[in-house]
């Protein structure tokens, strides 16, 4: 387990080149370092292995494909037992971006969730679909 501790400076040269260009070849690293395409690849693939490296990703330009309008809609949880219940609501609606939450004192729960959908009237749409699932609570008499 010592392996985890054992990043070099050629490790964080690598790091720091891959980190802003995830898609530069190998060889072009190796330039950089003053190694092999061979050594670069060893590291990377051990970075890898060891957890260091956790992947890569494509970022797709939303406006680029269509998705103009960015809304975030936050709900207030009045009992922290819905939550669980409220998150996988969030989520299965596909518009769903990402879920954020905060406790805001002993009981209240703040939920922000951000969609992305082609155009305004979407938005409101998600706003229905949110109130139609809301969980049931119970009426104080």
């Amino acid at each position: 387990m010592t392996e985890n501790l054992q990043i070099d400076n050629l490790d964080r040269k690598i790091l720091d080149i891959i980190t802003k260009n995830a898609r530069i070849p190998y060889l072009e690293v190796a330039r950089e370092c003053g190694v092999s395409g061979a050594a670069i690849h060893q590291r990377v693939q051990r970075l890898i292995r060891i957890g260091v490296i956790k992947g890569s990703e494509f970022k797709v330009d939303p406006v680029m494909v269509g998705f103009r309008t960015c809304a975030y809609i936050g709900v207030f949880l009045d009992h922290p037992g819905h939550y669980r219940e409220v998150i996988k609501k969030f989520k299965d609606i596909p518009e769903t971006l990402s879920t954020k939450s905060s406790a805001i004192g002993l009981w209240r729960h703040l939920i922000l969730t951000a969609f992305i959908a082609r155009h305004i009237a979407v938005k409101l749409k998600l706003e229905d679909k949110i109130k139609d699932k809301e969980p049931a609570q119970k009426k104080e008499k």
